[in-house]
């Protein structure tokens, strides 16, 4: 018994899953007192994902187009130096973007020196660089999964009257400029009355979007603009509301 004991002991400190590190996602304070500048990237990318959830698998839809005049990235960058420059020098640095949008599913200590690789550091490095990255696909609930920036609707709950959602998907990570080192990590969030709940997507519906037509094409066609402005519009609510939860805001 007190050999099988032992073994079982061994076993959970040798484990892997007993031995991983938890990603911070609050930066700790004797962190945040080292970091007086920070040097800010994005790599938010320029696609536009739709996706219509019907009452049946046959009746769903997904599509994506590409929006390079909405300038993601730009709109991130402006968010993140408002927010931060109360508390840090901010700088933005530059990036290999198509390297870092082509990044798998990867655990973010990895996704870290990835995206460390991936800056052209300048010749004065700031104490730590923060990155924001388009996320991978995630679940909803259920079957319902979506992934990088876009809408969805859904047909398949009778109680209410279908509305469009504008959704974001995205990584926030602070790298130590020195060591590439992961410092603290956060799924983009959002809080607040009108947005659905959910663990790691940014949600918010779209108010008076019930009339609007089902078809992707139509929908571009028509409501190109107030899409754009939605997803502005959370997506700088988003970055705001997770950079104070991260502790780098107040």
């Amino acid at each position: 018994m007190y050999r099988l004991m032992k073994l079982l002991a061994v076993l959970a400190i040798t484990s892997p899953m007993v031995a991983c590190v938890t990603t911070q996602t609050k930066v700790p304070q004797e962190t945040l007192a080292n970091i007086r500048t920070i040097g800010i990237a994005a790599a938010l990318g320029d696609e536009f994902s739709f996706v219509s959830y019907g009452m049946t698998i046959m009746s769903n839809d997904r599509r994506k187009t590409f929006v390079p005049e909405w300038h993601w990235d730009r709109l991130a960058l402006q968010k993140m130096q408002t927010g931060l420059s109360g508390k840090f020098s901010v700088s933005t640095v530059e990036t290999d973007k198509e390297s870092l949008l082509r990044v798998a599913k990867t655990p973010y200590e990895t996704l870290a020196q990835q995206a460390f690789t991936a800056i052209t550091k300048p010749m004065q490095p700031p104490d730590a660089y923060l990155v924001i990255l388009r996320g991978n696909e995630r679940d909803l609930s259920g079957s319902r999964t979506v992934d990088g920036i876009g809408a969805f609707r859904e047909d398949r709950v009778i109680r209410y009257v279908p509305q469009y959602a504008v959704y974001a998907i995205f990584d926030l990570l602070l790298i130590d400029a020195k060591s590439g080192r992961l410092l603290a990590a956060s799924e983009g969030r959002i809080g607040c009355p009108e947005c659905i709940a959910a663990d790691s997507v940014a949600i918010r519906r779209i108010e008076g979007s019930s009339q609007w037509p089902a078809d992707f094409p139509s929908l571009f066609a028509q409501y190109r603009d107030q899409l754009r402005d939605a997803e502005a519009g959370l997506i700088g609510d988003s970055i705001s509301w997770t950079l104070k939860q991260m502790g780098l805001t107040k």
